[in-house]
């Protein structure tokens, strides 16, 4: 019978030892920008020994890969835990590769998926994993932070499927960076109708810890014997700041503290790390032109005052307050063709500015460029989707284009947000009359 236990003993580590080759071309790190660096650290729960050789196995995953959208860099990363114990947790981890795997080679090849913007990537993406996972009938479920970085600007586009909170670690200090959830895990019955993206913006030197719960759920000694697991989530950050944001030493400091029960994984993302912060001080001749700028604001002589800021911009051209008040100055000015030129510029280097996004959807709508506008008022929804205006002004943009269902669904957002909100009631009207009109276009007789 002994005989028969080893027997069944080697054909499991087998099973074992496949499924693990299987994983390990998934989880790969293949990020190369120059500004952001990825790390891993995996310890799975499992470990087996196959034809002399010790192995393990587990359901946590950890990807990243440099992909190009809109002819921008973004490194994409993901930290995942599978549900389950060994095997059945390693096949939902097997699942989640193959597929986010397959959607980043379609980023690669696909000219259309090349196209899109980060906020809607990500969420085609999420989309397409819960679809799959929700095939399993909640029988194969995956907590997961995925999501991309601008390599230029540090802008991170997240989402936290139930998983425990990100960590920032900047200038010797730890602490998260979400303060509740938004979504279920992957595989979970959910409405994406108030899908949400999550924005972050690093600074230099910057460091992202994301982790599993295994980080967590850590066997602390007791005095009487007994097992106690640790059920202080806060713990963790004390683990980063002791290791100063390392993923070995933060490993190191967890084991003082007790023994892993779980399966552990670390992804550790770094901006800038081995730069310094460069100073971005508008000099004496700028600023005294921004002043000459608002007193003719005061004196309601905006040639003048956008003349003084467009010398400013000269001397300062990287400067964002001076482009933002050189924007907000032809806004006023009702010149939204020139303060539209200004914003497509100011957006590219810094897209974190979701109020300058929502002001260039208004301008593209104003100079007739609905396709632009609606791109940039859809970005804005993905990242608020509760924003009033925003979505009236989106529902007015989808009538305009003749989409018209797509406009009523939108607008019951709006309505749902604030039914009070500016401009609802004359959207309401001008969508019955568009709604009354026949397809050819004449009044019936």
């Amino acid at each position: 019978s002994l005989d028969v236990v080893e027997k069944l003993k080697s054909q499991q580590d087998g099973d074992y030892f496949l499924t693990s080759l299987l994983i390990q071309p998934l989880s790969l790190n293949k990020s190369n920008g120059n500004k952001v660096h990825v790390d891993f650290l995996m310890k799975q729960k499992k470990t087996f020994v196959f034809h002399g050789k010790e192995n393990d196995i587990g359901g946590d995953i950890c990807i990243a890969k440099s992909v190009s959208l809109r002819n921008r860099d973004y490194t994409v990363f993901l930290n995942a835990d599978a549900m389950g114990k060994s095997l059945q947790g390693a096949g939902g981890a097997l699942v989640l590769g193959a597929a986010v795997q397959s959607i980043l080679e379609r980023t690669i090849v696909v000219e259309s998926v090349k196209q899109l913007y980060a906020e809607r990537w990500l969420k085609n993406a999420f989309l397409e994993l819960h679809r799959l996972f929700e095939g399993f009938d909640c029988s194969m479920l995956v907590s997961l932070v995925m999501g991309l970085i601008d390599d230029k600007t540090g802008l991170v586009y997240y989402i936290n499927a139930e998983h425990p909170w990100s960590v920032l670690y900047r200038d010797g200090n730890a602490e998260f960076i979400e303060k509740s959830g938004l979504f279920r895990k992957l595989g979970t019955p959910f409405s994406d109708e108030a899908f949400q993206i999550r924005t972050f913006q690093l600074k230099t030197g910057d460091v992202l810890i994301l982790g599993s719960d295994g980080r967590d759920d850590i066997e602390i000694d007791s005095e009487n014997g007994h097992r106690v697991i640790n059920e202080d989530e806060s713990l963790f950050l004390k683990h980063v700041e002791n290791g100063n944001g390392k993923l070995e030493s933060i490993y190191e400091s967890i084991l003082t503290k007790g023994k892993l029960t779980d399966d552990f994984s670390l992804l550790r993302l770094s901006y800038k790390e081995n730069e310094t912060s460069v100073s971005r001080a508008i000099r004496k001749e700028s600023l005294d032109l921004l002043r000459k700028a608002k007193t003719f604001v005061k004196e309601k002589n905006f040639d003048s005052a956008i003349s003084s800021l467009e010398d400013a911009l000269k001397i300062h051209p990287d400067s964002a307050e001076i482009r933002r008040d050189l924007i907000r100055l032809h806004f006023r000015n009702k010149d939204y063709k020139n303060a539209a030129s200004i914003l497509n510029e100011y957006i590219e280097d810094y897209p974190g500015d979701s109020d300058m996004i929502y002001l260039a959807s208004y301008c593209f709508k104003k100079n007739q460029e609905l396709g632009k506008a609606i791109d940039m008022a859809e970005r804005i929804r993905l990242r608020n989707p509760g924003h009033p205006s925003n979505l009236v002004q989106l529902a007015e943009l989808y009538l305009k284009v003749g989409n018209i269902s797509k406009s009523e669904k939108i607008l019951s957002f709006a309505k749902s947000a604030d039914p009070d909100s500016k401009g609802l009631s004359d959207l309401t009207e001008s969508l019955k009359k568009e709604k009354s009109i026949p397809a050819n276009g004449f009044d019936p007789v």
